[in-house]
């Protein structure tokens, strides 16, 4: 009886030790449950910083690439304006450089052919330049090389119509001559001249010349008017690429 009191005793004694002082090893596991709070709110606020440092960098790069597009659409708008302003002097250029024959055609965007001062153009592709005194044939073939140009090809018989019509002089150099290095007559194109006679025959009247409209030969020191020839430049101009999009 009196060792179940003991017992009793003891046993209460035990019970108020474990409930004065909780679980055996409960103060170890509290710091260890707050330490990883802590790992996981200090995480939660890196990555928040992180997601904020990405959205203010992809809000940078927006403002930046919306700057850059009006920019772009400025520079776009002012070039335009100077396109329009350009277009409407060339305009203006074109319709009072237009060459006689070519005026009636000035708005409709056709192209018009232009020659340079003192230069005629006579309809087809070429321009002409007509001398006002004579030189020899190389020292007229010179005065038009100057002018990127060549003494005019005569190759065939519409040719030599056209320039019958066109200048009626009596006696001009064309751009034909007989080549003593190559032993052959050679336009200024460099194109082989077929002499209708034989190839000899006249290499001592080595220059040709357009007399009576004929082609005709002679020394090339002889001194006769002279006509170069060169390509017509086409100015194209259509009111389309005026018009706005």
């Amino acid at each position: 009886m009196q060792d179940e009191e003991g017992y009793a005793t003891l046993n209460f004694q035990a019970s108020d030790a474990v409930s004065a002082h909780g679980h055996p090893g409960s103060r170890k596991a509290c710091p260890n449950l707050s330490s990883k709070w802590r790992v996981a709110a200090l995480t939660s606020i890196t990555l928040c910083l992180l997601l904020l440092v990405g959205l203010a960098a992809l809000a940078v790069l927006f403002f930046q690439a919306t700057k850059d597009k009006e920019r772009e659409a400025e520079e776009l708008k002012q070039m335009k304006e100077v396109l329009q302003t350009n277009f409407s002097k060339l305009q203006e250029i074109r319709n009072s450089l237009c060459l006689e024959g070519e005026k009636e055609k000035k708005n409709n965007g056709v192209s018009c052919p232009l020659c340079p001062a003192h230069w005629q153009w006579r309809g087809g592709n070429s321009c002409y330049y007509v001398s006002t005194n004579e030189a020899t044939w190389s020292e007229s073939q010179k005065s038009c090389s100057m002018w990127n140009s060549t003494l005019v090809l005569v190759k065939d018989e519409s040719k030599k119509e056209f320039l019958k019509n066109q200048f009626p002089i009596p006696n001009y150099w064309i751009g034909l001559s007989f080549k003593e290095e190559r032993n052959g007559w050679f336009w200024e194109d460099n194109i082989t001249f077929i002499h209708p006679h034989s190839q000899n025959s006249y290499r001592y009247y080595p220059c040709a010349y357009l007399g009576s409209w004929h082609i005709n030969y002679n020394k090339c020191e002889t001194k006769y008017n002279w006509i170069c020839e060169k390509a017509v430049f086409q100015l194209n101009l259509t009111d389309s690429h005026h018009k706005e999009d």
